[in-house]
């Protein structure tokens, strides 16, 4: 399996913004080609595909990402893909965690009007 991470090109940026997905997510891509449009503060590149398979996307378009991150998987047999698509189930089935105090950005009256 294969991973699209986003490298950091310099050391002052630490978010780059997925601008536009040239592949749609789930489809066929070969090594090389171009799949997603990624803008910096500084730059606006084009990432390609590090080998052949099926692209499984983690982000949305218009989505800001920290640096370093991964952004994509390719799988490149029909088991990674099915080892993909049994992560996502799994997350997509567990609750997410609540912030802790220290993570909390709301006032504790607005976080028991909003409960």
């Amino acid at each position: 399996m294969l991973e699209i991470v986003l490298t950091r090109e310099d050391a002052n940026t630490e978010f780059a913004l997925l601008a536009e997905w040239l592949v749609a997510d789930r489809s066929e891509v070969a090594q090389g080609q171009a799949v997603v449009v990624v803008e910096t503060t500084k730059a606006t590149v084009e990432v390609e595909a590090p080998g052949a398979g099926t692209i499984v996307q983690l982000y949305e378009d218009g989505v800001e990402v920290e640096l370093g991150k991964t952004i994509a998987r390719i799988a490149e047999t029909a088991e990674e893909l099915a080892s993909l698509d049994s992560e996502a189930a799994a997350a997509s089935e567990e609750p997410a965690p609540k912030p802790s105090a220290t993570e909390q950005k709301a006032t504790k009256k607005a976080i028991a009007l909003a409960e």
